[in-house]
Formats: C-alpha cells, sequence, structure tokens
C-alpha cells in the first residue's frame, strides 16, 4: 500500500491505472489470507511438521 501512496502522489494517473493496481493489491491479499488459511489447516488438522512423541 505504500507503493501505491508513492505513486499516486508524485505521479499523474488515470483512474483506469488506479483501478488496475487496486485489483492487482487486492488479489494478492487474497492469495496470502487463503495461503495462510490451508498452511493453519495442516498444522492444525494433519500436524504437518509436528513432532510425534
Amino acid at each position: 500500500m505504500f507503493k501505491l501512496y508513492i505513486f499516486l502522489k508524485f505521479k499523474s494517473s488515470s483512474s483506469r491505472l488506479l483501478s488496475i493496481l487496486l485489483g492487482l493489491y487486492l488479489i494478492g491479499l487474497l492469495l496470502v489470507f487463503r495461503t495462510a488459511y490451508f498452511g493453519m489447516k495442516l498444522v492444525f488438522e494433519y500436524g504437518v511438521g509436528l513432532k510425534v512423541n
């Protein structure tokens, strides 16, 4: 988001470019949350990466 702020502050841009950038940031954010969800599921449901005593 900081990169987007700097880009908008120092360059004149169209609303279409802004929409594309925001869309890409949202897709990236959703992918990060999806990865975290499946990582949590692997650890807590299946015990992947845990030592078995």
